[in-house]
C-alpha cells in the first residue's frame, strides 16, 4: 500500500512540475510524504507485533497474566483458564479435592487478575493443550 501511495504522488509531481526549481520542491514534498507513510506502517507492524506477543498461548498462562497489569479486572476467559489449570493440578494429584473446589470458587468471584495469580502461585507451570 504505501508503494502505491508513492507512485501516485511520484506521477502528480511528474505531471504538474515542469520546472526545474519546483520539481525539487515536488521532489522533497513526495519524500515527506514517503517517511510519514513508511513511518504510520512500520508503527502499525510494531503495535501489531507487540500486541501478538502479549497474546501468545505458548506463555505459560500465569507468566501472561503476570505480565499483562495483574491490577487490572480479570474476565471469564482468564477465570476458565485459571480452574482449568487448577483442574489438571487436581486430577494430577497436587491439590485435594476440599483445596481444588476452594480455589475454583475464588477463581470464580476473582476480581482482579493479581487474585487468579495468587491461587497458582505455590504450584509448579504446566504446558498448556
Amino acid at each position: 500500500m504505501p508503494a502505491a501511495a508513492l507512485l501516485t504522488l511520484w506521477s502528480i509531481v511528474e505531471v504538474t512540475a515542469p520546472a526545474a526549481p519546483a520539481r525539487s520542491t515536488a521532489v522533497a514534498l513526495v519524500a515527506v510524504c514517503a517517511v510519514l507513510i513508511l513511518g504510520v506502517a512500520a508503527l502499525a507492524m510494531a503495535t501489531a507485533r507487540n500486541v501478538t506477543s502479549a497474546a501468545d498461548p505458548a506463555l505459560p498462562f500465569r507468566q501472561a497474566l503476570q505480565r499483562r497489569a495483574p491490577d487490572l479486572r480479570t474476565d471469564r476467559d482468564e477465570r476458565e483458564r485459571t480452574v482449568d489449570l487448577l483442574a489438571r493440578h487436581f486430577a494430577d494429584g497436587r491439590l485435594s479435592e476440599e483445596e481444588f473446589e476452594a480455589r475454583a470458587r475464588a477463581a470464580w468471584t476473582a476480581r482482579i487478575r493479581r487474585d487468579l495469580i495468587e491461587l497458582l502461585v505455590d504450584l509448579p507451570a504446566l504446558d498448556e493443550p
